[in-house]
């Protein structure tokens, strides 16, 4: 049976993760901070980032992710693709105000 790995202690409870912020002098978390709180206390993530606004502390926003294109990917992408522009709604021959 494979073994999960150990949580460390200043994300078994919330009391300890704030304890864990104030000791480093944070101010802001990242989510996979709250996610691993989250799971381990059986508390949303909205209530805990709730709870941490209250105390002062913010969440860092999640960095988008980033479309890169293949070498597979055609370098026409008209139709389709992440540079693709949308062809609906006809000419605009009788677009009169």
């Amino acid at each position: 049976m494979p073994r999960t790995p150990r949580t460390p202690w200043e994300y078994k409870t919330l009391d300890n993760f704030v304890e864990f912020l104030a000791d480093d002098a944070r101010t802001t978390v990242e989510f996979c901070e709250l996610e691993t709180v989250s799971r381990q206390t059986r508390t949303s993530i909205s209530k805990l980032r709730r709870f941490l606004s209250e105390l002062g502390i913010t969440m860092n926003p999640r960095p988008k992710a980033r479309a890169v294109r293949g070498f597979t990917t055609s370098s026409n992408d008209r139709w389709f693709g992440p540079g693709s522009e949308r062809t609906h709604g006809g000419s605009g021959f009788d677009n009169r105000e």
